[in-house]
């Protein structure tokens, strides 16, 4: 309810949502004007914002454990470490069509693309 109440005028476009029912956190991707492309983290427990990454806010997923949050478009890939806000993994070339996977631990990250 908060969330909503809180939220109901200020995107210009979300991007995209994930969520994390570990964690209870709301991953959504945002593109306004005055600060464009971002991810916010919103913490469900506590009804606040827990964290804004500067990732392109599209193609969001959380990884198994909740470490990893995995943002993207046509030409990239990031990996974001959760509790740090930073960076872990950039990828940039062309990619048509994605599948990413992490193995259930977060320990190993894999993509597939179906370039030729």
């Amino acid at each position: 309810d908060d969330f909503m109440r809180q939220h109901k005028n200020s995107f210009s476009c979300v991007l995209s949502l994930a969520f994390c029912s570990k964690s209870k956190l709301l991953a959504y991707g945002v593109d306004e004007k005055k600060i464009p492309y971002r991810v916010e983290l919103w913490d469900l427990k506590k009804n606040k914002l827990f964290k804004t990454l500067p990732a392109y806010p599209s193609n969001i997923q959380f990884s198994p454990e909740n470490s990893f949050l995995i943002s993207g478009n046509d030409d990239h890939i990031d990996i974001w470490n959760i509790e740090l806000g930073t960076k872990s993994f950039h990828y940039e070339g062309e990619i048509n069509h994605l599948s990413r996977f992490f193995t259930p631990d977060d320990e190993i990250f894999s993509f597939i693309d179906d370039k030729s």
